[in-house]
């Protein structure tokens, strides 16, 4: 009998999760830890052997989860709803030990009937989250093998100790660590209701609730960091530092605190950020492989009888997450969804296609990005939500008037009188509140003002200028700036490649050649504009699996053999992309990379072949003309 394994503590649970999120999605970021934890949790009590082991070791346990709950001192609210197919007897001694006054079971028919499942998990999830989160799932997203769905929701909405005063909201600048700023609303505050301290180099600050030792805590790294490089080496230890520098606020007693100090004068954007992700990858690498394998998953205490289709294994863990903060308080939701299908080879376990992404700009900005915790700082427990604070909403992002007569015409639009100015001796290089006034031309949209300002000498590589003018729609502005030569970054290829502005993309790679995006070649593939793709390639970018797997699931042949030519013989040969490309694609599909040398008999899996994995039967039997053999299948796989 295997030992108890030691729970992880609630902190540093989610501080692994946000980090493992961060690192694949970088900008703005809102998830739940807690709902993440609790939704895995009611999986937990079915599991056995390693797959437990695993479970307990990396997912923060039932008693813990409820004892935060009890002391957080908000006003929370949580529910958790089990969707269980009417094909399979689950266990009453698993449905008693998940079941408590915020637990309720529902029988569905995943088979038969996905758009009643998707139908009332919805239902569910808007009214838990009093509408803030509408809608988590559609009857596409269910997998075919789903036979339980565990959902979790939560929902918060508190006023702040000190409300702000509406009347003190002011636009300041927000700045990026490359020197960059951009104006917003900032919420302003120098009386109580908060707390902030010197923490080495990191400033950290708790915006407590009324009535609650529970707070909005902010940590912000050292001036000119990178928010998502400091969040990647923050470790748990240090974190719960940054949290012990707030209890010991007033007394000098954290080892890398310079002082102790009280914060006078509390600055901070209103936001409203929603977002949703597939947690797989991130919990998958925490520690907790073998759920998400059927070969490999042992959920044997959830049913009576194990199910026809196969060992229950997690097909899928999907968290939905939105967040308000202003002047009166926090109104904050998540919903986390845990899947469990049957089957003897799992549906691309390894590979999950992120989405074609449509690329938006937004004004990155308490006075420079951050990330966030909602929580008790004195506590270990699991944070209800946790963030990344990287940039405003555009529609938070003003300019502001200014004595200037330059500046003022540029504002006003008048382009006629900028000519005039400039002619009479006005320096195109001016600054309005430390802003160059060329970014308030672009940032209006005036090309005929910024034709001007360029001509007599502003500097077009001055702030993020391009941003602007992609923020304002205006095409024709954003080739001026990257014709007269302003600063190119990779969101603005991206941008420009969401457009499907080829044009302008030949522009930008044009002037800045040796430019590489991530997820470039793959938003082009999803919008299926061969030209820019091969543009790309032969500037000398590489194609990726999960380039090669878009292709293959839009079933786009021709896109597919154009990447092949590209694409590294090691990327090709991907375990990963073979058992996505035989279970998803076609024959024809196979055969490109049956031309390219890929092995037959590769396994994704131990004991499994591709063989095994092929979804159809002209796919198995193009296998087998190449000699493919089915596998024998092992029980336990390695981890991943």
């Amino acid at each position: 009998m295997s030992a108890v394994q030691a729970e992880p503590s609630g902190q540093e649970f989610g501080l692994e999760l946000l980090r493992r999120v961060s690192a694949e999605h970088k900008g703005n970021i809102a998830l739940s830890p807690y709902s993440a934890a609790a939704a895995i949790s009611l999986a937990t009590p079915g599991a056995r052997g390693q797959t437990l082991e695993e479970l307990q070791k990396t997912i923060p346990g039932k008693a813990a989860l409820d004892e935060a709950f009890r002391q957080a001192e908000l006003n929370l609210e949580m529910g958790n709803r089990l969707y269980l197919d009417r094909s399979i007897e689950f266990s009453p001694d698993y449905l008693r030990l998940v079941s408590d006054d915020k637990t309720q079971s529902e029988q569905v028919d995943f088979k038969k009937n996905k758009s009643d499942a998707a139908d009332r998990i919805n239902a569910f999830a808007k009214k838990a989250t009093h509408g803030l989160i509408p809608q988590v799932i559609s009857e596409s997203d269910i997998p075919d093998d789903t036979r339980m769905m565990l959902v979790n929701a939560i929902y918060l909405k508190h006023r702040w100790l000190q409300i702000f005063d509406k009347k003190d909201t002011r636009v300041l600048p927000f700045i990026k660590p490359d020197g960059s700023w951009a104006a917003t609303p900032l919420m302003i505050q120098n009386q109580y209701g908060f707390l902030a301290t010197q923490a080495g180099d990191c400033i950290v600050i708790a915006k407590y609730y009324e009535h609650s030792r529970s707070a909005f805590v902010a940590i912000l790294p050292p001036e000119g960091t990178e928010v998502h490089e400091f969040l990647n080496k923050l470790t748990a230890a240090e974190f719960s530092e940054l949290m012990q520098s707030l209890n010991d606020a007033g007394k000098p007693r954290h080892p890398r605190a310079q002082h102790a100090a009280i914060r006078q004068d509390l600055r901070m954007p209103r936001f409203d950020h929603d977002a949703n992700y597939s947690l797989v990858p991130a919990l998958r690498a925490m520690g907790i492989p073998h759920s998400f394998l059927p070969t490999g998953s042992n959920f044997t205490g959830m049913t009576i009888e194990p199910p026809l289709d196969g060992p229950l294994y997690i097909n899928g863990i999907k968290q939905f997450c939105r967040i308000k903060n202003d002047e009166e308080g926090t109104e904050a939701a998540a919903v986390t969804g845990t899947g469990l299908g049957c089957g003897a080879c799992p549906p691309s376990p390894y590979l999950e296609l992120p989405p074609v992404m449509e690329y938006r700009y937004i004004a990155a900005y308490l006075n420079r990005p951050f990330i966030w915790m909602i929580g008790r700082p004195d506590r270990n427990d699991t944070p209800f939500f946790m963030g990344v604070y990287d940039f405003p909403s555009s529609e938070d992002t003003v300019s502001k008037g200014s004595e200037s007569p330059l500046a003022d015409a540029i504002i006003r639009g008048d382009a006629v009188r900028v000519e005039t100015l400039l002619k009479q001796g006005a320096d195109a290089r001016e600054l309005f509140h430390e802003t160059p006034v060329l970014s308030l031309a672009v940032d209006r949209g005036n090309i005929a003002a910024a034709q001007a300002l360029l001509d007599h000498g502003a500097d077009p590589a001055q702030g993020n200028l391009v941003e602007y003018a992609t923020l304002h729609g205006n095409r024709s502005l954003e080739a001026l700036l990257i014709e007269r030569g302003a600063t190119i970054e990779e969101q603005h290829l991206r941008s420009a490649i969401e457009r499907q502005d080829a044009e302008l993309v030949r522009l930008i790679l044009h002037k800045k050649p040796d430019l590489r995006l991530s997820h470039s070649l793959y938003n082009a593939i999803g919008y299926g504009n061969i030209d820019f793709v091969r543009a790309m390639l032969e500037l000398g970018d590489t194609p990726t699996i999960y380039d090669l797997g878009l292709a293959v699931k839009l079933r786009d042949p021709g896109m597919l053999e154009l990447l092949l030519k590209y694409a590294a013989q090691n990327t090709i040969q991907s375990n990963i992309l073979l058992e996505h490309l035989v279970r998803t694609g076609r024959a024809h599909d196979v055969r490109l990379f049956l031309d390219r040398g890929i092995n037959a008999n590769a396994e994704p899996f131990p004991g499994r072949t591709l063989l095994d994995c092929a979804g159809s039967e002209d796919v198995r039997q193009l296998l087998k003309q190449h000699g493919a053999k089915p596998g024998t299948l092992q029980d336990n796989p390695p981890s991943i």
